[in-house]
């Protein structure tokens, strides 16, 4: 008897225990996208949410190329409605990622080594073109010092935006040479202000239009 009043208490708190945690079949139009459940990894399109009753989680889904889709699902919370019992979510394409190129050469000093065929005011004057036919506005700038760095320039996608900028110092004065960097950088959120830095993470990505400027350093200045 006390055996068979064992298992009966055993089977019920095993059914309040479980009845206890929703499940939620996650599906997303991108089969390989990585889903996460409060910061970790369940799988893959489809997988299973697992969400305490009383309580909410927050889902992410990611893949590279395509914008994260984050959602908030509570489950037995006053005046919040509770997500189905199956989910299914569309992911949107990254317009930045489309518009820009992976690259070593993102937010690292690249050395440029000057042909000695141009002396210290020809090879500025070269810098200074080759920098403002890609951004044209320009922070602060010294010839005497070989220091010039633009303004950063913004460009808004959805779902995210991207700044970038060029700094270019001497490196040394014989041979003549300079470092070149493009800073690249990137906000998960649209329309920021170039001046909010907190909300901005390094990229090593660069976007199309800035392909060609350190070759066009190396072609313009060095050997090349």
């Amino acid at each position: 008897m006390k055996k068979l009043l064992f298992l009966i208490s055993l089977l019920l708190i095993t059914s309040l225990t479980y009845s206890n945690i929703w499940k939620i079949t996650v599906t997303v139009s991108e089969p390989d996208a990585e889903i996460f459940v409060n910061g970790v990894k369940i799988g893959n399109s489809p997988s299973i949410a697992k969400i305490e009753n009383k309580s909410c989680a927050q889902i992410e889904i990611k893949k590279v190329g395509f914008l994260t889709e984050k959602r908030t699902w509570c489950i037995g919370k006053a005046g919040i409605p509770e997500p189905n019992k199956k989910e299914f979510i569309t992911m949107k394409k990254d317009e930045a990622y489309d518009a820009s190129s992976k690259t070593d050469k993102a937010n690292i000093d690249f050395p440029i080594e000057v042909s000695k065929k141009l002396n210290e005011d020809a090879a500025w004057k070269q810098v200074s073109m080759i920098v403002t036919n890609y951004i044209d506005d320009i922070a602060q700038s010294n010839k005497e010092t070989g220091y010039l760095m633009t303004a950063w320039k913004v460009q808004t996608f959805p779902g995210k935006t991207v700044r970038t900028r060029i700094i270019v110092k001497l490196s040394n004065s014989n041979p003549l040479g300079y470092k070149i960097k493009i800073e690249s950088q990137y906000s998960d959120e649209e329309n920021v202000s170039a001046k909010s830095d907190e909300k901005f993470k390094e990229w090593d990505r660069v976007l199309k239009k800035y392909d060609n400027l350190i070759s066009e350093f190396q072609t313009r200045l060095g050997n090349k």
